[in-house]
């Protein structure tokens, strides 16, 4: 890239954005029972992190993280993965590893008991690291989570449950 191609790009309000990342909130889709699908992004250069609460059936929450650095799956499926948070307790889980719809990015998504619990855990600044038979395929920081967290449980507790 040129460098007058990097300083405009610089100086592009949306570029600036992404760069130094961004949250995203969701509203539920219409019909959705009050509390339900609400969701809740936060994406820079590095990827993107998916909050959601309880949607339908699924009374659970889920964290999800999106990139290109993520393996595409041979198919659909649950895998090992290890959830580094930087607190020196990695936990390796099963999780949800499929092609994102519509894309050619990759998706692992972790269940979470309740959407108390995802909410608990929201920390302001975070920095997350995926690893794969112990090598690191992922890696991600965001800053505002308790903005984005406050925002969230308000949508959550509309249904009088959180």
């Amino acid at each position: 890239m040129l460098l007058s191609e990097k300083a405009k790009l610089a100086s592009d309000p949306n570029y600036r954005r992404f760069r130094d990342g961004y949250w995203q909130h969701f509203e539920p889709r219409a019909g959705s029972k009050p509390g339900d699908n609400c969701v809740a992004a936060y994406g820079n250069l590095q990827g993107l992190v998916t909050l959601a609460g309880p949607a339908g059936d699924y009374r659970r929450a889920t964290m999800a993280f999106t990139g290109a650095g993520l393996p595409q799956p041979k198919k659909d499926g649950v895998i090992k993965v290890t959830l580094d948070d930087g607190d020196g307790r990695p936990q390796t889980v099963r999780a949800f590893h499929y092609l994102t719809p519509g894309t050619d990015l990759a998706t692992i998504a972790f269940a979470v008991p309740s959407a108390e619990g995802l909410l608990g855990g929201i920390e302001d600044k975070a920095h997350y690291r995926l690893l794969i038979d112990k090598k690191q395929v992922f890696e991600i920081e965001w800053h505002d989570g308790h903005q984005a967290r406050d925002r969230l449980r308000q949508c959550i507790a509309a249904d009088g449950m959180s």
